[in-house]
C-alpha cells in the first residue's frame, strides 16, 4: 500500500478517548453516592452510550454493547473509566468488522461537554487542570507492512526487524502533540461450532495514537477545556494523514 493512499475507508477502529486531570481526586469509596447518580441520570440520557456499570470500592467504570444483543459480532467497550487521575469518556466512533460505525461520531463533541457537565455537577468541588483528546485508530493495510514508518534499518547484527512502536513529540505554545506508531497484525475473532472462540489473522495493520492535552498544568476555564479540544479535533483527519503519508506537518 502507497502511504499516500491511507485514509479514512481504511480504518478498523477509532475510538476517541477525552481525559480531566482533576484536584482534588476522586475516591471511589468515598464518593459512591455520587457516582452512582451521575451513572443514574447518564444511562437516563445516554443510553447509546452508558449501559453497565462495573463498581467495587476502587473500581468504576460504564460499558456499553455495540451491535445486537446476543448476536455475533456484537461487542462490548468501555465509554466511562475514572482513573486515579480524573475521569475518561470514550466514545468509540468505529469498531472492527461486522460493526463498523456506531453512529457516535456526528455529535461526538456535544455530548462530551454535556456529560461532562453532568459529572463534576455531581461531584462537585474539583478542579480541572488538563484535558485532553487522544485518538487510537487503527488502519488495515492488507498484507503491507509499515515497518518504514519506525526504522530504515530492516537489519541488526544478522537478525531481521519484526516490529516495533515509536513515539514522537511535539509542543506549540498551547499544547502537547504526541503520536505514537505501531505496525501490528490484525485478527479477526471467529466461533466455532463448539461454542469456542480462535483468532484467526486478517492481515496487518497501523495502530496510531494521537494525543494532544494543555501543556501547562493549571486549573482551566470552559474557554481554556474549549480552546484545547479545538486544537486536538482540527488534526483529524487531514493534519494526522498527511503526516503519516510522510509530510510531516501538523
Amino acid at each position: 500500500m502507497d502511504r499516500s493512499s491511507l485514509g479514512i475507508r481504511d480504518l478498523d477502529l477509532h475510538v476517541v478517548k477525552f481525559g480531566v486531570d482533576v484536584y482534588p481526586t476522586i475516591e471511589v469509596a468515598a464518593e459512591r453516592t455520587h457516582l452512582n447518580i451521575f451513572y443514574e441520570e447518564a444511562s437516563r440520557r445516554w443510553p447509546e452510550l452508558y449501559e453497565e456499570l462495573l463498581s467495587s470500592n476502587t473500581q468504576f467504570e460504564i460499558a456499553k454493547r455495540f451491535g445486537s444483543a446476543g448476536a455475533p459480532g456484537s461487542a462490548k467497550g468501555q465509554t466511562f473509566v475514572l482513573t486515579p487521575r480524573g475521569p475518561v469518556f470514550l466514545f468509540p466512533l468505529f469498531l472492527p468488522p461486522p460493526i463498523g460505525a456506531t453512529g457516535l461520531e456526528g455529535d461526538c463533541l456535544d455530548k462530551l461537554a454535556d456529560v461532562r457537565k453532568l459529572f463534576f455537577s455531581s461531584l462537585p468541588g474539583r478542579k480541572c487542570l488538563r484535558i485532553g483528546l487522544c485518538r487510537e485508530l487503527v488502519f488495515a493495510t492488507g498484507q503491507d507492512s509499515w515497518n518504514e514508518l519506525l526504522t530504515d534499518k530492516t537489519e541488526f547484527a544478522n537478525a531481521q526487524f519484526v516490529g516495533g512502536e515509536s513515539l514522537l513529540a511535539y509542543r506549540d505554545a498551547k499544547c502537547n502533540v504526541r503520536v505514537r506508531l505501531q505496525p501490528i497484525e490484525i485478527a479477526r475473532m471467529r466461533r466455532l461450532p463448539v461454542g469456542t472462540q480462535i483468532a484467526e489473522k486478517a492481515g496487518r495493520g497501523l495502530r496510531v495514537e494521537l494525543d494532544v492535552n494543555n501543556a501547562d498544568v493549571r486549573p482551566l476555564e470552559d474557554a481554556d477545556m474549549e480552546e484545547i479540544l479545538t486544537r486536538a479535533t482540527g488534526l483529524w483527519p487531514d493534519a494526522l494523514l498527511d503526516y503519516l503519508s510522510g509530510g510531516r506537518t501538523a
